[in-house]
């Protein structure tokens, strides 16, 4: 019966939170990672090493009140975000009321902006844009119960980090 089937969502996305890079930043890389700030349009966007655009704030466009704007692929201000984007206690919370039991979820910023991350010159610091985004999916896939599984993010332009980040993410971390 369709009806007892869990509903298994292979294709959502799970919105950085805003100090996801800041809280986990060494001194030397303190000013230089991954931030919200007001881009052009006057819009807020991600940016790294101060001046380098990433993306909006979310690629979300579900508002705090729970509806939706159209016509557009992210609200202009991450504060405009419905919390379930980037919380993983809001984001069960609207599962449970949808019926969704599991969800996969990939990336927003660094997963829409790869081709920006390989844009940094400093190969520590965009390895540490790679690692501490995966220690946030490893705390979301804490939060979550069972529930949230996000991507993981490797470093494919070295295969030798790809391999130990990939080892790190699963062994460490117990992303799946």
């Amino acid at each position: 019966d369709l009806a007892k089937r869990p509903i298994i969502d292979i294709d959502t996305h799970w919105t950085e939170p805003r100090d996801l890079w800041s809280k986990r930043t060494p001194a030397k890389l303190k000013d230089r990672v991954p931030k919200i700030a007001i881009g052009p349009g006057g819009n807020e966007h991600w940016f790294v090493e101060g001046d380098l655009a990433l993306g909006a704030p979310g690629y979300s466009v579900i508002k705090r009140d729970g509806s939706k704007v159209r016509g557009t692929f992210s609200l202009p201000r991450f504060e405009d975000q419905h919390e379930a984007g980037y919380t993983a206690e809001a984001r069960l919370k609207i599962m449970d009321a949808t019926g969704v039991y599991a969800e996969i979820c990939y990336p927003n910023t660094l997963g829409f902006a790869g081709g920006g991350v390989m844009a940094v010159k400093d190969e520590e610091l965009r390895n540490f844009c790679i690692s501490a985004y995966n220690d946030g999916c490893g705390e979301v896939q804490e939060q979550g119960k069972g529930r949230l599984f996000p991507q993981a993010i490797l470093p494919f332009w070295d295969l030798d980090a790809t391999l130990k980040e990939l080892k790190r993410c699963r062994e460490e971390l117990g992303l799946i």
